[in-house]
This record gives C-alpha cells, structure tokens and sequence, in this order.
C-alpha cells in the first residue's frame, strides 16, 4: 500500500524489456473513482518532537538512559543501559467531536528481537470513538494487545503500521499494506481522542529505535483521474522515445491508493513498474 502525499499527481517509473525496435506499452487506468484519503496531520521527524512547532505532545521523555536525536531525517532513540521509556502523543480531539473516520500511518524499525515480556519495544496506542487499542511491535515481530495475532520471524527493517476505522467502532490494523487484525470495540464513548507512540527497550541492550513518520486523515473514496501523461491506451516507444514514467493527475490532492493503477505489456515480458510517491 503505497500513497501520493499531498501532491496531485503519482509519478510511475517504468523500466521496459524491449520487443524488436518498439516497446509498446498499456496504461489502465480505472473507468470508477480511486480512494484518495485526507491528510490532516504530520509529523515527518525530521526535528525532535518537542514543542509546539511539531503539534506533538510529551507524555514521557527520554529522562533517563535514553538518548533521541534526529539522523538522516529520522527520530533515533538510543538506549545503552535500562532506563525510561519514551513516549509522544498527538491529541486528534478533546471534548469535540472527533473525524467521522480515521487512519493512522507510523513507520518504526528496531534492532529488538522478539522477547517473553509484556508489551513491545515499540507500541501504537489509538484512543478513538469507542475503540481503545494497542499495536505492539519488536523489531522482529508484531502483536496484538490480546496477543492472540502475532507475526514471527520477520526480518529487521522499517515497516508501516496502519489503522484504520470508518466508524469508531469497528478497525483494522495492517503491516506492510498487509490486514493484520480487524475487531470491533464496545468501549463507551470518549470525549478524548489522540494516538501515542512508545519506544520502550525490553530485555536486550543496547537499544536502538528509529521512526520515519507518523500521519492521520480521514478516509474518503471517489477521486478521480482527470489525465494522464502519456494519455491511457497503447504508447509507443517511437511517439515517446525517452518514456521512463507516466504521471496521473487526480481531481483532488490526497493520499492516493496507487494498487488501483496498473501498467501492463500488449506483448512481450513485462516491465519493472516502480511506483513512488
């Protein structure tokens, strides 16, 4: 699960097996609306997220045996020896009403293995309508609060983990694009809605934790693709010499679920099709 971030436009990078002289090519794009989502919130760590320049609020910093600092353009928590855990959160609302719907993507990568401790060496905490839930996650691994949905053996690197709810009510969480859990949550209704993320090192030292970004926005369905360069339809290497990319423009900005738009081959092998944001 890929996205166009705030731009109107998703560019897609093609690189061809030739047929003969000519590559010729097929751009499909879908006759219906495309689900184009509604950013409301970002925070991109590329600065540490304290203050209110960032809208991120502290719940708990790194006190004690933690160091944060921003490398590369990611938030890093470091921890040498025990100490506290570190924990942001961004209040969606207080005492108003809250989205009609909500998603949620953070993106974390750990150098902790799975353990036999309660929790995770990093977790996502969604307070919304009437769910409350808890993702958490090792570098190696990821669990449900129940722990009954746990993924095993993965390898370490940075994965997204998305949620999303069209109701408050009923949820899902995926890794990777992938659903991991739906449930639905009979909580009574909140007045207080907000996300918390946790860095919290567990039985292996040192620690290191990295974020890329946490975003929210609401859901919404039913943009549409307004061009097309080159145009939908056979394109010809001879009309379009130096083709490596196509670019849709949609009717409006938004998170765009590029899984709806394809590139296919008339004849021939097929092309490695790279989509970017």
């Amino acid at each position: 699960m890929m996205f166009a971030f705030v731009t109107m436009f998703l560019e897609g990078k093609v690189s061809p097996m030739r047929i003969g002289p000519l590559i010729v090519l097929f751009l499909a794009l879908p006759a219906v609306g495309v689900r184009a989502d509604e950013l409301i919130f970002a925070y991109e760590c590329d600065r540490l997220p304290h203050g209110s320049s960032t809208g991120m609020n502290i719940a708990q910093d790194c006190d004690s045996g933690c160091v944060s600092s921003i490398e590369n353009g990611k938030l890093v928590l470091r921890w040498e020896d025990d100490g506290d855990f570190f924990n942001f959160r961004r209040f969606i609302a207080q005492n108003t009403p809250p989205p009609p719907s909500l998603w949620i993507d953070w993106r974390f990568s750990s150098n902790q293995p799975l353990d036999n401790s309660v929790g995770g060496d990093g977790s996502l905490l969604v307070v919304y309508v009437k769910v409350v839930e808890v993702l958490n996650t090792f570098g190696n691994a990821v669990l449900s609060q129940s722990g009954n949905v746990i993924l095993r053996d993965l390898p370490f690197e940075y994965r997204t983990f998305r949620f999303e709810s069209r109701d408050g009510q009923n949820f899902c969480f995926f890794v990777d694009g992938v659903v991991f859990e739906c449930r639905t949550d009979t909580h009574s209704q909140l007045d207080v809605h907000g996300i918390d993320m946790r860095g919290d090192p567990q039985s292996f030292l040192p620690a290191v934790n990295k974020w890329d970004f946490m975003r929210y926005g609401t859901i919404s369905d039913g943009e549409l693709i307004i061009a097309s360069d080159p145009p939908a339809g056979e394109v010809d290497t001879s009309d379009h010499p130096s083709f490596d990319r196509f670019t849709i423009t949609f009717d409006q900005p938004g998170y765009i679920l590029v899984d709806q738009v394809s590139v296919s081959v008339t004849g021939g092998i097929a092309p490695v099709v790279t989509k970017t944001r």
